[in-house]
């Protein structure tokens, strides 16, 4: 843009005259211009408008100063051009009437601009900030609609898991009353089952985490019917670290990852038992387990489940949980890292 200015009011200031200058000449110049051009837009309006100071009387203050400094500049330069026969069509430079007012006629034309361009570049500013405002508000609306759609379809599986549990749990009352003469094991089974159906069911949403050690006891009665289907060939290592059994957590995240596992492991190798391990350090609590990969699964992955435990960690805890699994060898690794947990 400015060498299109330069070029252009060279070329006519030139036509008009009849003089065209040295470009030793028409460079110190214009440098002079753009120094004057930018104190005004990138320094002094800035500060003087955006300031504390009052914009009133600092504003014609600095410009007369500015106005008064480019005309001696100029002065001190075309001094300089005509000693060094830069200039050529005058044999001196007199700080004259005549000199100041064509410098000054000059100043206020480029100060005019400087004004210009910089309400115009914060007029852009405002106007960009302002529509990144809008972006970002309506960028929230649209996650707010997706989380509330979330939360609804949530509602509603949660609703229809639910329908007449009383009818569900007195029928496996009356089962295991029944078969209790047949089977101890069983109608042990059967309560066994009860008891995690009826925690799954009346685990508190509302109270949105629970005791470690208290989900614990669930993953341990669903393991314990697990070794009962398999006969006690159900190689496995659990183990909860004292310190971090009252630590609270979202309910239901240990459960899903035990039935993850109980659906797509293999629990058949002593050589290399599944683990499902709970441990604190410094506030950093650490949920991990290993499986051997099932080659012959009855049921397919999906992954809904963990990607589903990752959402709900993301959503209560933000970027202080970490979700990562791997396969490493013939076994499936999952590893939880979470920050600064509380009792």
């Amino acid at each position: 843009m400015w060498t299109l200015f330069i070029i252009y009011e060279a070329i006519v200031v030139g036509l008009i005259s009849g003089i065209f200058s040295h470009p030793i000449t028409y460079t110190c110049h214009y440098v002079l211009i753009l120094i004057l051009f930018y104190s005004s837009s990138a320094f002094l309006l800035p500060r003087c408008v955006k300031g504390n100071v009052n914009a009133i009387w600092t504003i014609p203050l600095f410009y007369s100063l500015l106005i008064a400094s480019y005309i001696l500049c100029n002065y001190f330069l075309e001094s300089w051009l005509v000693d060094q026969n830069f200039i050529t069509h005058i044999n001196t430079v007199k700080l004259n009437k005549e000199f100041i007012l064509r410098i000054l006629h000059r100043s206020i034309y480029i100060l005019g601009f400087s004004t210009a361009y910089y309400f115009l570049m914060s007029y852009l500013e405002v106007s960009r900030s302002a529509t990144e405002l809008e972006k970002q508000r309506l960028l929230e609306i649209i996650k707010n609609e997706r989380t509330t759609a979330a939360l609804k379809s949530a509602e509603n599986s949660f609703l229809r898991a639910q329908i007449n549990p009383h009818f569900l749990f007195n029928t496996l009352g009356y089962i295991h009353y029944h078969i209790n003469k047949h089977s101890k094991e069983a109608a042990d089974a059967i309560i066994q089952l009860s008891d995690v159906m009826r925690y799954a069911i009346n685990v508190d949403d509302k109270e949105t985490q629970i005791s470690i050690i208290t989900e614990m006891a669930q993953i341990e009665k669903l393991f314990c019917l697990q070794q009962m289907r398999r006969k006690n060939l159900m190689n496995i290592s659990i183990y909860i670290e004292e310190e971090a059994e009252q630590i609270l957590f979202i309910p239901m995240v240990l459960l899903t990852l035990a039935e993850n596992m109980v659906k797509h492991g293999d629990f058949s190798e002593r050589e290399s038992p599944a683990v499902f391990s709970v441990t604190l350090n410094h506030n950093t609590l650490r949920i991990f387990t290993r499986n051997l990969i099932n080659q012959s699964p009855s049921v397919e992955s999906s992954g809904q489940g963990i990607k589903n435990i990752a959402t709900r960690l993301q959503y209560t805890y933000g970027e202080e949980a970490k979700l990562s699994s791997r396969i490493t060898g013939e076994c499936f690794e999952l590893e939880i890292i979470c920050n600064n947990v509380s009792h």
